[in-house]
């Protein structure tokens, strides 16, 4: 347990709430299993993402230079992001091409042929739903996550 309470705030915290803005931030169960069955340390989110009440933005640059490989890293943050904030690994593929777009990684003939070529990282690839990660996307992210530790 943690007792690094801001001034007006009593009680002990455990390690895994952050305190923002007067209020706890617990990180959802399912990203502490994440983070658990890969081995990997929670304070390595907190050096990736700038967490502020509900909100969680990335504060992380990747550092492939090929399209292809960017635009799936995005995906695969995007949906850590998502996670830390409602449990679920998922992405909207419109909001993932915005971010390749943003970060001058888009392909905008290849954009969906990239993804159906990675499709064994996503549950599912449907026009209207969200990309799921699937065991082998989390597999990939814990990847990622180590390759961004450095």
């Amino acid at each position: 347990m943690v007792s690094d309470a801001p001034p007006g705030v009593s009680g002990t915290f455990p390690p895994s709430t952050l305190l923002v803005a007067q209020r706890p931030f617990v990180l959802p169960i399912d990203v502490k299993a994440f983070l658990s069955q890969y081995g990997l340390d929670e304070s390595k989110l907190w050096k990736l993402f700038l967490v502020e009440g509900e909100e969680n933005r990335p504060i992380y640059q990747l550092k492939v230079t090929r399209k292809a490989s960017a635009q799936i890293q995005h995906a695969l943050m995007m949906a850590l992001e998502t996670a830390i904030a409602t449990g679920q690994f998922q992405v909207d593929i419109e909001a993932l091409r915005s971010r390749c777009i943003d970060q001058k990684c888009y392909d905008a003939p290849s954009f969906t042929k990239n993804i159906k070529d990675k499709a064994n990282l996503f549950r599912s690839i449907a026009p209207d739903q969200p990309l799921t990660l699937s065991p082998d996307g989390k597999t990939g992210l814990a990847e990622l996550l180590e390759q961004l530790k450095g």
